[in-house]
Formats: structure tokens, C-alpha cells, sequence
């Protein structure tokens, strides 16, 4: 499961202590260029929200995204259910091992809602 916060200033950081641990920057963990819009979709107005992220297809999911192209670092996805483009950096690929042809993303209402990530 993975938690993403919004500051006062209305910008979307993934929590990722390992990353700043090992010499990471906090800049490197902001959610720019349409990862931003997602997160105010799936957090619907809350400063936090908590999701698991599959690589293949779960029977439930609130979100796909489908690879399109490597770009600048990282590479954009189509959100499908919203119907825009989102940018997520060479993060994910330090997380996920590759820059995955396939997200779907969950949302987790609260601790009873946790299934194992894939």
C-alpha cells in the first residue's frame, strides 16, 4: 500500500522514507503533471489518501493507466476513467523494478480495505 500527501500549499508527495534514506531528494517525490489531478480524484478533497497499485489486473480497481511513451525521466500514462494524460517520474521504476505497461490503481477507504499488493 502506498500513502500520498498533499501540503498546505496544495502539492501531492508520495511517502517513500526509504527513497530520502537512501540520498533520494523530496522534489524527486512530488506528484507533477496529471499524478497531481489523479490524486485529488481518488483523495476526493482529503489531504491523504492510501491506494495499492497492481501491475496485472486485480478483479477490482478505481484506475487504469496504460504506458504510453518513456518521457523526461519516467513516462506518461493514459488515466483511462478520467480521460487524461499523467506523467509519473523514474520513481516508479525504482519502486516497481521497470516502468510498468499496465497501473491499476485501488483505493483504500481505511485499514479493513487492505488486500495484499501484486
Amino acid at each position: 500500500m502506498f500513502r500520498f500527501f498533499k501540503t498546505q500549499d496544495n502539492r501531492w508527495y508520495i511517502d517513500y522514507p526509504e527513497f530520502i534514506e537512501s540520498g533520494g531528494s523530496i522534489d524527486d517525490l512530488e506528484m507533477v503533471a496529471g499524478a497531481d489531478e489523479l490524486l485529488n480524484y481518488a483523495s476526493k478533497g482529503k489531504s491523504e489518501v492510501f491506494v495499492e497499485i497492481y501491475t496485472k489486473k486485480p478483479t477490482n480497481f478505481d484506475y487504469h493507466l496504460v504506458y504510453l511513451e518513456d518521457y523526461y525521466g519516467g513516462a506518461n500514462y493514459m488515466i483511462r476513467e478520467l480521460g487524461f494524460e499523467a506523467w509519473l517520474c523514474y520513481v516508479t521504476e525504482i519502486i516497481f523494478g521497470e516502468l510498468p505497461k499496465n497501473l491499476y490503481i485501488r483505493v483504500v477507504n481505511n485499514q479493513n480495505d487492505v488486500t495484499n499488493i501484486q
